[in-house]
């Protein structure tokens, strides 16, 4: 198991997979296991994969996940399922497809009527391995069963038989093939946490099943990934987010394979006492509300300057974090933020009813200002560079800096989110309308009249003041 040591500041850092060159270029490399290196090129015994880095953070995160990747691959190669479908690398399917070209022939052509005088599709490609083998293969192709044959050719000769074998109206799709067809045509499409939580979701499957033709996959197999995720702690909400996802998944391959006789077994997984494990929301009182203000202004960095704006305007931790300078309107009568999205720039926004303007006051006020300053001294475009940039919005990191300093101020286990319970509060508190609370938090469903005229949050509502913040002013007026 190649490990390497390497230095950064005065810290020695040993890492597994990770090698560089005298050019400061970082690899990835690792042996090959004996039980799968049939897959590999002839006397192939180690992968070397250039990561494009010389910076040490980036090339230990890339190793990580390609040491995931093989770790999947040769898992499904290993299984008893794996080895009866043939299961192979992707490179082995590249080859496969290469090698029928060379030979003119195709997937499915064992299947299809030929003249009697020519030479079958298989005769065709025996011949070729005669030729690569020798003496070897030519006395053990006429002999029914020999193990010979099995050792003597390459995955990728093996994935040719199996593809000239293949009938060509139920092609066998795998899921990885499906993940990739499904991060490449969905509407969020090049968004690096869309394709990371994907992945993150789908690689619960890869681990604890394997790799398989979608077809292959059984409702023991689905229970087999509930229950591993159980067993990690993980709790059922976020089991059942994850199933969703795969089931999108397994969904979107179904119909873009044309696989009509497959069955989805990730479709209404049970989860017994699903939600009974769901942690009781904190909700801030007035008093941490006021020390939550106070600590902001006091400690004054772009950190507190979110919390601020998330306390006084009842937005998502996300939903600032990706403002733009252009979303932030401090010289209007009534100052406020647009929360739009910027699909081309990566920002997005949860759903339809997210998209909304809210008015700034109180300690949102106070901390668009000091970010808006901020971002102008800099030449900025993000309002929170530190966490955002074009295709790369960063707000889990936020949230988890946050969530630390939320917890130390106010001694409870309350979250960003507990800020939006409080808004909600308040907004009772001065009797506001129903519809006016979900246009200011973005809840509920969004109505065709609703969206005529101008958005009520922005000309309607006002709570709090900057030395009142928890203690909201029993004001409302149309």
């Amino acid at each position: 198991m190649p490990k390497n040591q390497f230095e950064r500041g005065i810290l020695s850092i040993t890492v597994k997979y990770l090698w560089r060159a005298p050019s400061g270029l970082f690899y990835y490399h690792r042996r090959v296991p004996e039980a799968v290196r049939k897959h590999y090129r002839p006397g192939q015994g180690f992968i070397r994969k250039s990561l494009k880095t010389r910076e040490l953070p980036k090339a230990v995160k890339r190793a990580t996940e390609l040491a995931a990747e093989d770790d999947a691959l040769w898992r499904s190669l290993r299984t008893l399922t794996g080895e009866r479908l043939g299961a192979t690398t992707r490179e082995d399917r590249e080859g496969a497809i290469a090698l029928l070209r060379q030979h003119g022939l195709s997937p499915g052509d064992a299947l299809r009527e030929h003249a009697h005088y020519e030479p079958t599709p298989i005769e065709v490609l025996n011949d070729a391995f005669e030729q690569a083998h020798g003496e070897t293969f030519a006395e053990a192709r006429y002999r029914d069963d020999d193990p010979t044959i099995n050792r003597l050719l390459s995955g990728a000769e093996r994935e040719a038989v199996r593809l000239i074998k293949q009938d060509p109206e139920t092609p066998r799709a795998l899921l990885s093939e499906a993940l990739e067809e499904y991060l490449k045509n969905h509407k969020n499409a090049g968004r690096r946490k869309f394709e990371r939580d994907t992945r993150r979701s789908l690689s619960h499957v890869l681990n604890a099943v394997g790799d398989f033709p979608l077809s292959a996959y059984r409702r023991q197999n689905a229970n087999l990934v509930r229950d591993n995720m159980l067993a990690t702690g993980m709790k059922s909400g976020t089991v059942r987010r994850n199933l969703n996802t795969i089931r999108a998944v397994f969904n979107d391959g179904v119909r873009e394979f044309d696989l009509r006789d497959a069955r989805n077994p990730f479709e209404q997984v049970k989860l017994a006492g699903e939600g009974e494990d769901a942690n009781n929301r904190i909700i801030y009182s007035d008093d941490a509300l006021r020390a939550i203000a106070e600590a902001c202004q006091a400690r004054d960095d772009d950190i507190r300057w979110v919390v601020a704006m998330v306390a006084d305007t009842g937005a998502r931790n996300s939903e600032i974090v990706g403002l733009r300078v252009e979303d932030v309107f401090l010289e209007e009568p009534v100052p406020h933020v647009w929360l739009r999205e910027h699909l081309k720039l990566g920002r997005t926004l949860k759903n339809p009813q997210s998209v909304r303007k809210l008015p700034l006051v109180g300690t949102a006020l106070w901390g668009a200002k000091r970010a808006m300053r901020s971002a102008q001294k800099s030449g900025a475009q993000w309002l929170f560079p530190r966490y955002s940039a074009d295709n790369d919005i960063r707000s889990n990191s936020a949230s988890g800096t946050i969530v630390k300093w939320l917890r130390r101020v106010t001694k409870t286990q309350g979250d960003t989110h507990a800020l939006r319970h409080k808004m909600r509060d308040r907004l009772r508190h001065v009797d506001a309308p129903m519809d006016v609370q979900d246009e200011i938090g973005g809840w509920g469903t969004r109505t065709v009249g609703q969206g005529y005229g101008e958005v009520i949050g922005l000309s309607s509502f006002r709570v709090g003041s900057r030395k009142q913040l928890g203690r909201p002013e029993r004001q409302f007026s149309l």
